[in-house]
């Protein structure tokens, strides 16, 4: 009895040894017979074998998952793939510390990032060196928060583009106030300066409008029907310069029909404002008048001359001298019929927009070759078309290299030329018309 109890404890021990004390623990405690020592003492042994080879498999499956685990782990992190590979292959290991592993990769990995972190940091401070913006602001920035790289380079370029855009936009501003000739503090509040200069830039063309006005009236030219319609001070411009060439070859046309000094022709090249109109219409008026009065006192001299002959001579004789005196008078009346049709061509050509300069072949046409008014006209105005295309031609090229600073597609520069070459607007216009 005693070696069956001392077997019993025994046995006890040998099945908590193989895992198997459940299993056992009844047909243990039943024990009575020695015999049966022997065959129990084989059964647990045999389920102890199979105990540990279950726990083997399940111990090699949970070792496997976690290795794959882990190298999932690894290829979601952060690190080079040459990195990566060598945690990778320190699974084919049969025994590893895969916590330990872990531990290495997120401090490998922290490292890296730390070091590829100080060289974007020394990079975004070269990039930033030389730009227009506050260099401590975004290394501040980039030190104490997650921002990248790419990002924080997109936030400088944004910033250093807004200020270029605000540079220009003053730029700008002050080329408008320039032209005007508004001095003008132009700070970083464009909103409040754009609408100063819009106000003075209204006052400024309403201003030159009552200027151009008063010209035109003094100069009796009627050439500002839409004056009212202008609203850049470039147009006003051009209109002035208009008005002023029309005056100027309306008064060297009267003056080419008169015996004048040329002192006073040159005066006229010089005008610049009403006064200077009114000044020097007053001395062609002068001289017209001094021409009038000398045709009278020639001709008065001349018809006494022959009225005193005629008291001298006999009735016969006297005939003659009065068919002398109509045929002088109806020469005289010939001749400044002529002179009227010359200064009528002369102010057609001149309203037509031909330089004096250019006048003297078409007055030669009458003068000289008797050639039809009519005709003389419509050969000045294919002249003038001829010359008005050319000067468009040349301007053709000016224009699209201006329309290229647009960035316009090929499209939109072919839409624009085509109305350049088959209107009349002017590149200004068209320019204006790009830009918008």
């Amino acid at each position: 009895l005693d070696i069956v109890e001392e077997s019993k404890v025994a046995l006890a021990k040998l099945a908590t040894e193989k895992n198997v004390s459940s299993e056992f623990s009844n047909p243990i405690s039943s024990l009575v017979f020695v015999d049966r020592l022997v065959p129990l003492k084989k059964q647990i042994e045999e389920a102890g074998l199979r105990m540990n080879t279950t726990k083997k498999q399940k111990n090699f499956e949970i070792l496997s998952k976690n290795k794959q685990n882990f190298i999932d782990f690894v290829q979601k992190s952060t690190l080079p793939v040459n990195r990566q590979q060598v945690f990778i292959n320190r699974m084919s290991l049969e025994k590893v510390d895969i916590p330990k592993l872990k531990e290495d990769v997120v401090a490998l990995e922290k490292n890296l990032k730390n070091t590829q972190r100080q060289k974007d940091l020394n990079e975004l401070g070269a990039y930033i060196k030389y730009k227009n913006v506050n260099k401590n602001e975004f290394i501040n920035k980039f030190k104490t928060t997650n921002v990248s790289l790419v990002n924080i380079k997109k936030e400088v370029d944004t910033l250093v583009q807004k200020k270029k855009n605000l540079q220009a936009e003053k730029n700008n501003l002050a080329k408008k106030a320039k032209r005007i000739s508004l001095n003008l503090n132009i700070t970083n509040n464009v909103k409040g300066t754009r609408e100063k200069i819009e106000n003075a830039y209204r006052k400024k063309i309403q201003n030159n409008k009552k200027e151009l006005s008063n010209f035109a009236l003094q100069a009796n030219i009627d050439a500002l029907s839409n004056l009212t319609k202008i609203t850049n001070v470039n147009t006003l411009n051009m209109a002035k310069e208009l008005v002023k060439q029309e005056t100027k070859n309306k008064l060297y046309a009267i003056t080419a029909s008169l015996d004048v000094s040329p002192i006073l022709v040159s005066k006229i090249a010089s005008i610049n404002t009403k006064q200077d109109v009114k000044n020097i219409s007053q001395e062609i008026k002068a001289a017209i008048h001094k021409r009038n009065k000398n045709r009278k006192n020639a001709n008065r001299k001349q018809v006494q001359k022959l009225t005193n002959r005629a008291r001298r001579i006999d009735t016969e004789e006297r005939a003659k001298i009065n068919k002398e005196q109509r045929e002088l008078l109806a020469e005289q009346k010939k001749i400044e019929a002529h002179q009227v049709e010359i200064n009528k061509l002369v102010a057609y050509l001149t309203n037509i927009g031909l330089e004096p300069k250019q006048h003297a072949y078409f007055i030669e046409q009458y003068a000289v070759y008797n050639k039809p008014i009519n005709a003389i006209k419509k050969e000045a105005d294919n002249y003038y078309v001829k010359l008005f295309r050319e000067y468009r031609e040349k301007q053709l090229p000016k224009l699209i290299e201006n329309l290229k600073k647009y960035k316009l597609d090929a499209s939109n520069i072919e839409h624009i030329v085509n109305k350049y070459t088959k209107t009349y607007i002017q590149p200004d216009v068209l320019l204006k018309e790009a830009k918008v």
